[in-house]
């Protein structure tokens, strides 16, 4: 059976997540991920661009929660687009940004869109609730109106301005 261009798409990502991502197998990114790659990420400011920032990004995760796992709980395939709604787990053991590690487990899902070009990944938008992690973390107070006023006033600025996550 022939695979369809879409099913082609989805396969290298799938491998991505499992071979990369899970399986923490680096030397293989070149192999997923075109040169220019472009990584497009809540906690940055604006998208970044290369392969040595995209395995940066995922070595400080895996360095924050080293069994951290990948799940893709559905992909869906339209021309060069591949979206993944994925299951992040894993237990804090180490640093992430100015959270000290805490020793909880997070779950975590998100929303991934990869853009390929020449079977290879070119762009990576990613989608999650960093708030529900931090919250999972406990690097989040407790308390329902301080939340409120967090999302209201924009999560970001006011948690840099605390000093809970990196400007």
């Amino acid at each position: 059976m022939t695979m369809t261009p879409q099913d082609r798409n989805k396969l290298v990502v799938r491998r991505f997540m499992d071979e990369v991502q899970n399986a923490r197998d680096f030397t293989k990114i070149p192999e997923f991920c075109r040169p220019d790659q472009i990584l497009d990420h809540p906690e940055m400011a604006e998208p970044v661009h290369g392969l040595a920032i995209l395995e940066k990004k995922i070595m400080d995760m895996v360095g924050a929660f080293p069994d951290m796992s990948f799940a893709a709980e559905e992909i869906v395939a339209e021309g060069d687009q591949v979206a993944v709604r994925f299951l992040l787990t894993g237990v804090q053991k180490g640093r992430l940004g100015p959270v000290k590690a805490t020793g909880k487990p997070i779950r975590q899902s998100g929303i991934a869109v990869y853009d390929l070009r020449d079977g290879k990944i070119a762009e990576v938008r990613i989608r999650e609730d960093l708030l529900q992690m931090l919250g999972q973390l406990g690097a989040i107070p407790d308390n329902p109106r301080l939340i409120f006023w967090l999302n209201r006033l924009g999560v970001l600025k006011v948690l840099q301005a605390l000093g809970k996550v990196p400007k």
